[in-house]
C-alpha cells in the first residue's frame, strides 16, 4: 500500500475507541508518528503536482481523524490538528466556498472542510462553517439551476455547479448532506427532502 493510500485508510478508520486496550493504542502511536511525520510546514497534508504543499480534502481527512486521537495522544494529535485547520482556514473563499487555485472540486473540499472543522471544533469555528454551510446549500441543484423536480439530478450535489449542465452523483451527493448534518442543519431542511 502506497503512503497516500495508507494516510487516507488512517483518516478514515483512525478515531479510537475510548477503550482501547495497549496493543491499540500502540498502532495508533505508530500511524500518529507516521501521519504527523507527512504534515508539511504550512500545516497541511497531501500535495497537488505543481501547487503548493497541501491539500484541502486530504487534510481535511487527517483534521478529523486527529481529532478524534485516544487520550495518550489527544495532546500531540490536537496541536497538529490545529495547525492543519489553519492551512485549511487560508483556502476559504470569500463566498464561503474551500477551493484551491484552477483545481475545482468546490463542493467536495467544502463538504470535507465543513465535517472536519465540526469534528474539530464546532464552537471555535462556527462562522467559518456557517459561511461554508450556506455555500454548500446553494450548490444544491433545483430550481434556482431551472432543474426540474422530474430531472434525475435534482436535489443533489456535484464536484463544482459551474458546468453547463447538472452532474449531480452519488459520492458528492452523499458528502454534501454528511457536511451539513456534521454543521447542525436539522435533517428536516430543504437540503435534505429534495
Amino acid at each position: 500500500m502506497n503512503r497516500l493510500a495508507f494516510a487516507l485508510l488512517f483518516c478514515l478508520i483512525a478515531v479510537a475507541p475510548a477503550t482501547a486496550g495497549d496493543a491499540e493504542l500502540e498502532t495508533y502511536g505508530k500511524a500518529l508518528r507516521w501521519l504527523l511525520g507527512t504534515q508539511h510546514a504550512n500545516g497541511g497534508f497531501g500535495q497537488i503536482p505543481g501547487e503548493e504543499p497541501g491539500e484541502t480534502g486530504i487534510t481535511s481527512l487527517a483534521i478529523r481523524a486527529l481529532a478524534g486521537a485516544p487520550g495518550p495522544h489527544a495532546e500531540k494529535a490536537r496541536a497538529a490538528a490545529n495547525k492543519a485547520a489553519g492551512f485549511l482556514l487560508a483556502h476559504q473563499q470569500k463566498d464561503g466556498s474551500f477551493t484551491q487555485a484552477r483545481t475545482g472540486l468546490s463542493t467536495y473540499r467544502t463538504a470535507m472542510a465543513i465535517s472536519a472543522l465540526s469534528a474539530l471544533d464546532a464552537t471555535k469555528y462556527r462562522p467559518q462553517i456557517e459561511k461554508a454551510t450556506a455555500w454548500l446549500k446553494s450548490d444544491q441543484f433545483d430550481a434556482e439551476e431551472k432543474v426540474g423536480e422530474d430531472n434525475p439530478h435534482y436535489g443533489g450535489f456535484g464536484y463544482d455547479k459551474g458546468g453547463k449542465k447538472p452532474d449531480a452523483d452519488l459520492s458528492n451527493t452523499l458528502m454534501a448532506l454528511a457536511a451539513l448534518k456534521d454543521a447542525g442543519v436539522l435533517l428536516s431542511s430543504v437540503a435534505f427532502v429534495e
